[in-house]
């Protein structure tokens, strides 16, 4: 058995094609035949039918002079011997005339892939090739204007596909569909349905045929996996026999996918694991891309995806690498263009009723607005349409790509976005809230994508003009609400804090609605209100006690939600002991209506701070909870400063591929030790793990300044108040180990 034909072993086998000449069904899966594709068609009442549509033909593009042309021609034709040509006419995305192209037609998808194959050799040739790394069954999605589990009518001839029409307006039954989940517990793989599980214990073929007719027998439609294609199924094909073992290697690292049925990798998706399935039906909408490649996908992936989709439908030839690439620039016009988002530096300290109200998706928002695109940036035809603080201007008489392809996705993201706040009867308000999720994420990364180096769409000078319009919009909020007495207190890219609004606005007509659609109306980008405080800290930057820190506050909203950026319980390293200690302290701070009575109540915060501390003093708080965690971004020997963490790693004795990230975590042995040896002890290694109880509550009452310090007056004085007060507990014991140094304790 070879790798590619173990998926094979679990093709679905299709219900019988009824008769007639007409099919309605949701487009459930697209596969690659001998001849043409196949589609697998669920029916409303869950069957699934195998239809074949072998008139389809993938094309490449093709520009070149005499010579090369047959040059290319003939070596292909060894590949395809039924290899044809057709003259085309696309449209060139920069500057928007039409040209005419050279069509070369593969008769079958397998010559079409042995053409992928050789096809850097080719483009070392005086050749131009467009419209070619396109998969097939992406061709074939865009070609007849369908997505992935739309609801199709096909016409038909017995299982042949005359003709496939889609209808937008069905959504995919996703509750219907039967799901099973595959893991290994130990070495031995186990299914599960949620009624049924069961553990096999055979090897060999006889396992994979006990594994396919359970799944067969079971009707399963999704088969979600956690390591199915690094481990699972690689491991099962290298399992069957030490014959065939030298075939499994090329299996390693590929996408195990299946026919009729589909294989979701929980631990290589990323939709997967943000938004569920229900996510992952949305994007399907806009990418074009068969379900099973997409789960694999990234959101940058996903986002050129839809692009690519965009411009197979509307004759916009792509070519194979990106071929424009950024303009020159001086010195001082670099300075001025290449600035980011804008930061209002905040003064640190304690605020209260203040509001805080974002740019919904800015920078996409700003995009389709702005119609900013890699072609309508510095055109040839409207200089005059400049971008604010920029050297660069925008077109006004061609509509971009990147605009068109946006524009959609955040109607549907604001439709969704409405349903979540006001579901109407019969909304899934879950299945909502995991859409707009999904699409969340696509924005989010199609600013990045922008400006990326292999973008196929996108170039550095639409990037620039996306900041600067950012800034500007940022500028102009700003002005709108200092103008109306409501002084803004911090700022960053996209969301604004101010002061002067004392009550909620319900009734959509008060000043908040007013200032909203202001901003609206200057910038063109809808306004959301994150929520009212009723209390807010800024806390100070290392170093200053007057700039606070652009990411780092936490703060009451009305509603009694905390909001919490950037201090200790926030980021993933910290010792759970800590977070405990923070999240405590900002549960009942939540209790206190105003900074007043945050004050009244440092009393009774502090004794409980007091207890969390005499638990560590007495050694009652578990060995686990007083782990640390660091991200190291290469391999530790690398590093020139020894920071506790690399120290860790190096005692662990771990080595980081090149641009591999690793986790290391430790606890702290005395950080005053003059060795830096004796200072941690990783938690993975065999050495006995010893903590320094002074090192841990030093770190503990630092977390409690954080949170208490802005709301007292000499935050020192909370410091001496939270200090052991008997000095046995911590005096030395000697010149190397001290006495609160000691090992693990339940």
């Amino acid at each position: 058995m070879k790798p590619e034909e173990l998926p094979t072993f679990f093709k679905r086998t299709g219900d019988p094609v009824p008769s007639g000449s007409e099919i309605r069904g949701f487009l459930f899966d697209i596969t690659e035949e001998e001849e043409g594709v196949g589609l697998w068609i669920r029916t409303p009442d869950r069957r699934m039918i195998f239809l074949r549509d072998p008139a389809f033909r993938p094309s490449v593009l093709m520009e070149a002079s005499g010579s090369a042309l047959r040059n290319v021609s003939t070596r292909l034709s060894r590949m395809d011997p039924f290899l044809s040509r057709r003259k085309e006419r696309w449209k060139d995305l920069f500057t928007g005339e039409e040209h005419d192209m050279t069509a070369l037609v593969f008769s079958r998808p397998r010559a079409f892939r042995d053409f992928l194959a050789c096809l850097p050799s080719l483009s070392r040739l005086p050749v131009r090739f467009f419209n070619a790394d396109i998969d097939v069954s992406m061709r074939y999605l865009c070609q007849n204007r369908i997505h992935p589990l739309s609801f199709v009518h096909i016409e038909k001839e017995g299982d042949t596909v005359l003709g496939i029409h889609p209808d937008p307006d069905r959504d995919f039954p996703e509750e219907t569909l039967e799901s099973a989940e595959i893991f290994l517990d130990g070495n031995r793989i186990v299914l599960s349905d949620g009624r049924d599980e069961r553990m096999f214990l055979d090897t060999g073929f006889s396992l994979l045929r006990h594994l396919a007719d359970w799944i067969r027998g079971h009707n399963i439609d999704v088969l979600y996996s956690r390591g199915g294609d690094r481990r699972i199924f690689p491991g099962l094909l290298a399992e069957l026999s030490h014959r065939f073992l030298p075939d499994a290697a090329p299996f390693y690292g590929r996408p195990f996918v299946l026919s009729g049925r589909w294989h979701l990798d929980r631990s290589t998706s990323f939709f997967l694991k943000e938004s569920f399935l229900s996510g992952l039906i949305e994007i399907a909408r806009f990418s074009f891309v068969d379900f099973q490649t997409l789960a694999r996908c990234t959101a940058g992936g996903a986002i050129s995806s839809a692009q690519i989709a965009y411009a197979l439908q509307n004759g916009i030839r792509i070519p194979f690498a990106k071929e424009k690439t950024e303009g020159f620039s001086s010195g001082l016009e670099f300075l001025q263009k290449d600035r980011g988002g804008m930061v209002m530096v905040p003064r640190a300290g304690v605020y209260e009723n203040v509001t805080e109200i974002d740019f919904s998706s800015l920078y996409p928002a700003l995009m389709v607005h702005r119609n900013i695109s890699p072609e309508t940036v510095n055109c040839a035809c409207c200089p005059e349409n400049r971008v604010p603080e920029s050297p660069h201007h925008l077109c006004l008489k061609r509509r971009g790509l990147v605009p068109d392809v946006l524009e959609p996705i955040l109607k549907r993201r604001l439709s969704l976005k409405k349903e979540c706040s006001e579901p109407p009867a019969g909304t899934d308000h879950d299945r909502a809230k995991k859409r707009q999720t999904a699409l969340k994420w696509i924005l989010v990364v199609c600013f990045g994508y922008l400006g990326y180096k292999n973008a196929r769409f996108g170039n550095v000078e639409s990037h620039e003009a996306v900041t600067a319009w950012g800034r500007a919009s940022l500028l102009a909020a700003r002005e709108i609400l200092e103008s109306r007495n409501l002084p803004v207190r911090h700022a960053i890219v996209d969301s604004l804090w101010f002061e002067g609004i004392d009550s909620p606005d319900p009734g959509g007509n008060g000043r908040l609605s007013v200032v909203k659609s202001a901003i609206r109306e200057r910038t063109g980008i809808p306004i959301e209100v994150e929520g009212i405080y009723s209390w807010i800290v800024f806390l100070p930057r290392k170093g200053s006690t007057l700039l606070g820190s652009a990411n780092r506050y936490f703060g009451r909203m009305r509603d009694g939600r905390t909001k919490i950026r950037g201090i200790a319980a926030r980021q993933w390293g910290t010792p759970p002991f800590i977070r405990t200690i923070q999240e405590d302290l900002l549960e009942r701070m939540g209790l206190c209506e105003r900074a007043s009575d945050v004050r009244a109540a440092l009393p009774e915060l502090l004794e409980a701070v007091r207890v969390r501390l005499r638990d560590l003093r007495d050694r009652r708080v578990p060995l686990a909870d007083l782990c640390l965690s660091e991200r190291l971004h290469r391999s530790p020997e690398t590093y020139q400063r020894a920071s506790p963490a690399v120290v860790a790693a190096q005692k662990e004795g771990l080595a980081f591929r090149k641009r591999q990230t690793g986790t290391v975590s430790y606890w702290i042995s005395g950080r005053g030790e003059s060795y830096p040896g004796d200072r941690v002890v990783p938690s993975r290694g065999d050495e006995l793990p010893m903590v320094d109880l002074g090192d841990y509550e030093t770190l503990a009452i630092d977390a409690v300044l954080e949170i208490l310090g802005p709301f007292c007056p000499d935050p020192e004085s909370l410091r001496k108040r939270l200090k052991n007060a008997d000095p046995s507990k911590i005096r030395s014991a000697g010149k190397r180990r001290s006495g609160n140094l000691f090992p693990s304790w339940s």
